[in-house]
């Protein structure tokens, strides 16, 4: 069955002239870009995103919230404006690797693309309110250039719900491993220390490994895991009572987030450290 995008573009005509716009599965992203009366053409769709907003509108909007930067300001430096701002770095399945003793992109899993060393022309891209942006720079000390087009695929957004969803069938569009962005090779990791297990999983002594499908719904890292109940939707976020056991028996219980940045990049808020985020990468099935 064909994947319907997350956006679709039209021409939406207000008066006499014809506006781009996209259709978008928010009601309430930004308010002064909508476009009511596209509303119609968008459910006609049936691609599930049936609010009409101005494309350029969004762009402008998605440039004002960008930080100011200087001419060959180091990236080191463009990259804490960025966080700073509430940006998050975003990770493509289609980024080249990046080589560890290349200080340019060695632990900014931000990095799509770098030239050899004597080119050096890199490009970055983040990530804010499902918009993503990217950052090119120049030079082997990886120096500011510009604010750079980027053309990329369909960003998924998290589907709606129905109130009465379990856990299970609420994490079932993400079940499967994820891996951590600084570890490449976490998916290939038999022992699990690198990636991280969610849904409904149980470990099957006969075979030897985790077998997904069936089991208690949950999380589970290498040496700690959560159990997942009560589970609901706040706009990009999915939202879980969690009883979590930790490495040395202790149990914990609060409230678990997932953040969905799209159908590969996911954030996780775990009840016992709220002011960090875990930021995870969906493993090849």
């Amino acid at each position: 069955m064909k994947r319907l995008p997350y956006f679709a573009l039209l021409g939406l005509v207000i008066g006499s002239s014809t506006v781009a716009a996209k259709c978008l599965n928010r009601p309430d992203l930004s308010p002064e870009c909508r476009y009511p009366s596209g509303d119609t053409w968008c459910l006609e769709q049936g691609s599930g995103n049936p609010y009409a907003y101005s494309d350029t509108c969004l762009k402008q909007r998605q440039t004002a919230s960008l930080p100011s930067f200087n001419e060959d300001e180091e990236y080191g430096s463009v990259r804490q404006k960025m966080l700073q701002a509430d940006w998050k770095p975003y990770q493509t399945p289609e980024a080249d690797s990046c080589y560890e003793s290349d200080s340019r992109c060695a632990n900014r899993p931000e990095m799509f693309s770098c030239a050899a060393t004597g080119m050096g022309n890199c490009m970055f891209l983040w990530i804010k309110n499902n918009a993503i942006t990217a950052i090119c720079t120049v030079g082997d000390d990886a120096l500011f250039d510009r604010v750079c087009e980027y053309n990329s695929r369909v960003v998924n957004t998290v589907q709606s719900i129905d109130d009465n969803a379990t856990p299970a069938q609420i994490l079932n569009p993400y079940q499967g491993w994820w891996r951590y962005p600084d570890n490449e090779y976490g998916c290939d990791d038999e022992d699990n220390q690198y990636r991280v297990a969610l849904g409904s999983y149980e470990y099957n002594q006969d075979l030897g490994q985790v077998v997904f499908g069936q089991g208690s719904t949950g999380i589970g890292l290498y040496d700690e895991s959560c159990e997942l109940s009560n589970g609901t939707q706040q706009g990009q976020s999915l939202q879980f009572a969690a009883k979590c056991t930790l490495e040395e028996g202790e149990i914990k219980s609060g409230t678990l987030r997932i953040t969905v940045r799209d159908q590969n990049n996911i954030a996780v808020r775990f009840p016992y450290a709220q002011d960090y985020e875990m930021w995870l990468i969906r493993c090849p099935n």
